[in-house]
């Protein structure tokens, strides 16, 4: 074997799989390939990286949401802060006119993002007359990492209740990360749109969430802007909604607006 050939982790990550004790190791592996996602610069190796945590996310024995928690953290600051990376690995987030072809290898990168936060959110969203030891591990998890090794846990928690009566406690970037995804679309490999158009329905709209008091903001002015670009009516509403209108031309004099956007405002 040439250990100084380029090696393709679309090809050796699916070995894994096959590894005799590959249960003894399947944690830690993931905790590894998490963290490769936070430095590789090479966006085909991200996206083979995303779909072997949706594996992972997904396969038997699941991970719990104690679990779960610090990979979605990882995964949203992902979405969050590698915009060129996500730029190259996702269909665009904005409405353009034609649309653009379906590239399926980006349609696929979404869907593994869309499939474990879907997972991750329907797991720790309690009732609140519900026992809430599930949320507080959660919260815990997101403190330490696998292995003892702390996880990325910038900024605040939210406490998010819902008019169902549901309620969870996350970090607000994973809010901010599942509204920034909600951008995209829902991904061909979504059958019948049935992941987009819940986790639609749990953020924007009547159905969607209010913070409980002194948490912060979930919605600040520059996420709203992602909502009104991306030219999708709920989303459209929920970034336009107590938005003033000073700052709505402040956006488009600074960043322009797609057609669009701008027929829908």
């Amino acid at each position: 074997m040439d250990y100084n050939a380029d090696v393709n982790p679309e090809e050796w990550l699916e070995l894994l799989w096959g590894l005799q004790h590959w249960a003894a190791v399947r944690g830690e592996v993931a905790a590894r390939v998490r963290a490769a996602c936070l430095v590789e610069c090479v966006p085909a190796h991200v996206a083979a990286y995303v779909a072997f945590l949706a594996r992972h996310a997904a396969a038997e024995p699941a991970p719990s949401a104690r679990e779960l928690t610090p990979l979605v953290l990882d995964l949203s600051q992902l979405v969050m802060e590698r915009t060129c990376v996500m730029s190259a690995i996702l269909p665009p987030a904005e409405a353009r006119d034609p649309p653009p072809p379906h590239d399926a290898r980006a349609h696929a990168t979404l869907y593994h993002l869309t499939c474990i936060l879907h997972n991750h959110i329907n797991q720790i969203r309690t009732n609140d007359t519900e026992d809430a030891n599930m949320e507080t591990e959660s919260e815990e998890a997101g403190e330490e990492g696998e292995g003892g090794e702390p996880a990325w846990t910038q900024g605040e928690k939210l406490v998010l209740h819902w008019p169902n009566g549901k309620r969870a406690s996350l970090h607000v970037v994973v809010a901010h990360a599942h509204l920034k995804l909600l951008c995209y679309g829902p991904s061909i490999y979504d059958t019948n749109q049935e992941m987009y158009s819940w986790l639609q329905s749990v953020w924007v709209g009547g159905g969607g969430p209010g913070v409980g008091a002194g948490a912060g903001e979930l919605l600040p002015d520059w996420l709203r802007l992602h909502l009104v670009r991306s030219a999708r009516p709920p989303l459209l509403e929920a970034g336009l909604r107590a938005l003033p209108a000073h700052k709505l031309a402040l956006f488009i004099q600074t960043f322009g607006m797609p057609v669009a956007s701008m027929t829908s405002v």
